[in-house]
């Protein structure tokens, strides 16, 4: 190829003037431009008057841009050198600020007839808007990346029509709780789960019409956690298009509004249940909005009121059938002062309109503020509390009635007493004087000097006897109700005094029964001395008298602190400290089933013959123990000793744990 004289050059001019490419042709080693077609000139801003200057003087910012390289290397070797997108930097304004360009390059090499090398034939296309383009488009790709990625919502891409999940970001991946192995399959393959729900052939329609879809709450079922469970979003699924208008793909974004709606059914569960709760316990409910003056109440309210549904409601009409109409304006009033606390509590009463039923009501309500904090609404319940006050009426009529009753029942107590206490007089001096008149007459028959029979000695033994027995029976009755009457003043007691005192008292007996009275550490406690006295003197006496014949009678006296436990199974009071002292001998016992009936007055389980007494010394011990706040049981089994338990306070201030 020889195209270098002037005929050729011509021929080219001719040939390439109108075509669409930078067409050059470049002479020696040099690169001299030799041609250069009109669409070459134009592109690098330069004229025909640069021909037969070389390359690198005609644009000097190709050095450094690896071009004058390239066009060494192809006249060197003669290696042709093609390349479709080269990027060069170009001063075509002429105002030395380079600009970005693309070109699409061939460089050939120009061979004479002998085969030289003569020059460079240059094939250059300029791609520079359809190379920017296609950045642009990439960072427009690009920016749409990030922003799916780091959208505030669960966002993601499917494209075509299988529904290929080109990107989803971290919030939509851990919205389906899956992972980002998700990218380049299937959506139906990345949640199997969604097949039977509708979300599937909502795809398909939207990438078939192009239509947007939008829905709110929808309901969804997902496996997280390897477990299916109910979800709910606010969803939108959006066409995207390509160059030509055609969907090519579909943006989905999904918030996730489960706790919304969660709370949303819950708040109409709590309403539905309110609503019942309402209807069961039969109460009314009324709304008042201040600013309009409008009233609304329920269905309960309105019958109660004997109001038709239709009606518009106003104070005044609610007042219309009330009797305390002065009285609920100014609660109503009171509730809506700026000092107040916003709180209504009437009560008041009401005739129904159409029945003529007359209904006691009691309303309580609250007032609601704005932001400016007036009151705009003021809203609550109303109960009927006709039947209730009817009834707390007869029930205060019968109190008042059962006090009356009360009261004279007192003054006839009252009046026992004093009979009593006069019988109680007449026993100790009236009736101690016969008897011991007839214990003196019976002592001066016997030691008489009158001849008597030995049958009338027996007689008059016998009297005796009867009378000692009476007179010890006054005595006892005496004793048993004086620890009533007396006034109860508690003082510290040391119960060990108490004890050795007793055991003085009873120390012929103790000799002749051979007994051993054990005892130690009682506790000093808040008590009667006398009744303390009285108490141990009956139990140790009682221990006593049932011994058995062939042994050695054996008294111990024990005591412990009762925790609170105990203190609360025995139902006596928390705020005591408690002791329990037992007296335990081995005497000859008794049946556990008599246990209760010992304490009761004149009860007996042995003979008068066999064992001497009145029946009266346990029941006073249990009345001692009662009047002390405290407790008394026994426990035994015949033959094999008694047990007497004896529960008392020893203070009465607080418990102290044991």
């Amino acid at each position: 190829m020889g195209y270098t004289d002037a005929k050729h050059i011509k021929e080219l001019a001719t040939l390439f003037d109108d075509i669409h490419a930078l067409i050059a042709i470049l002479k020696g080693k040099d690169h001299v431009l030799q041609y250069g077609n009109k669409l070459y000139f134009k592109s690098i801003n330069q004229s025909e008057s640069n021909i037969g200057l070389p390359i690198i003087e005609i644009i000097p910012e190709l050095k450094e841009q690896g071009i004058i390289e390239i066009l060494d290397t192809v006249f060197q070797t003669g290696t042709p050198y093609k390349i479709d997108q080269f990027r060069i930097e170009l001063n075509i304004d002429g105002t030395g600020v380079l600009t970005e360009m693309y070109f699409s390059l061939a460089y050939n090499p120009i061979r004479n007839n002998e085969g030289i090398i003569t020059g460079i034939f240059v094939h250059a296309v300029d791609i520079t808007e359809l190379v920017k383009a296609k950045l642009n488009a990439e960072q427009s790709r690009e920016d749409l990346n990030n922003l799916i990625l780091n959208a505030p919502v669960a966002t993601a891409i499917y494209s075509g029509k299988e529904m290929i999940v080109e990107l989803a970001n971290d919030k939509m991946i851990a919205l389906w709780g899956k992972d980002k192995n998700v990218t380049g399959k299937r959506l139906q393959e990345v949640l199997p789960e969604l097949e039977d729900q509708p979300f599937f052939r909502l795809l398909d329609e939207v990438y078939e019409t192009g239509i947007t879809y939008h829905a709110n709450e929808q309901k969804a079922i997902l496996e997280v956690n390897n477990k299916l469970q109910p979800f709910w979003f606010n969803l939108s699924y959006k066409p995207m298009y390509d160059k030509n208008g055609k969907v090519y793909g579909i943006l989905n974004m999904a918030l996730d509004v489960t706790y919304q709606v969660e709370a949303k059914q819950k708040l109409a569960q709590a309403e539905e249940k309110l609503r019942s709760a309402i209807e069961v316990a039969n109460l009314g409910t009324w709304e008042f909005d201040i600013k309009t003056g409008a009233i609304k109440l329920n269905k309960t309210l309105l019958d109660w009121r004997g109001i038709d549904q239709s009606q518009v409601i106003t104070v005044e009409n609610i007042l219309e059938n009330a009797f305390d109409e002065d009285e609920v304006l100014h609660q109503i009033h009171k509730a809506l002062q700026p000092e107040a606390n916003g709180i209504i509590n009437v009560e008041y009463d009401i005739i129904n309109l159409k029945t003529k039923e007359h209904r006691r009501l009691h309303s309580q309500g609250k007032t609601f503020y704005n932001e400016q904090n007036e009151p705009v609404l003021m809203a609550g319940i109303t109960q009927d509390v006709t039947l209730q006050r009817l009834t707390e009426k007869e029930l205060a009529d019968k109190v008042a009635q059962k006090t009356a009753d009360v009261a004279n029942a007192n003054n006839d107590l009252r009046q026992l007493n004093a009979n009593l206490e006069q019988f109680v007089y007449v026993a100790s001096h009236d009736l101690q004087e016969p008897l011991r008149k007839i214990n003196i007459f019976s002592d001066m028959l016997l030691n008489s000097k009158a001849e008597i029979s030995d049958e009338g000695k027996i007689y008059i033994e016998k009297i005796e006897k009867a009378a000692k027995r009476m007179s010890l029976l006054i005595n006892d009755l005496l004793e048993f109700s004086r620890v009533s009457s007396k006034e109860r003043i508690f003082v510290p007691t040391d119960l060990n005094k108490i004890i050795n005192d007793i055991k003085v008292d009873y120390e012929l007996l103790i000799k002749q029964k051979n007994a051993t009275l054990d005892f130690a550490n009682l506790p000093q406690i808040d008590a009667i001395p006398l009744q303390m006295n009285q108490l141990f003197y009956n139990l140790i006496g009682n221990a006593l008298k049932f011994t058995k014949d062939d042994t050695a009678s054996v008294i111990k006296i024990t005591c412990n602190i009762l925790n609170k436990e105990e203190v609360a199974a025995l139902k006596l009071n928390s705020l005591y400290t408690y002791c329990s002292i037992k007296v335990i001998d081995n005497g000859i016992g008794f049946d556990q089933k008599y246990a209760a009936q010992i304490f009761e007055i004149f009860q007996r389980l042995h003979g008068k013959q066999e064992y001497a007494g009145t029946g009266i010394g346990l029941a006073l011990a249990k009345k001692i123990a009662d009047n002390h706040g405290g407790a008394i049981s026994a426990s035994s089994q015949p033959n094999n000793g008694a047990t007497f338990n004896v529960i008392l306070p020893i203070n009465r201030k607080i418990f102290v744990e044991a």
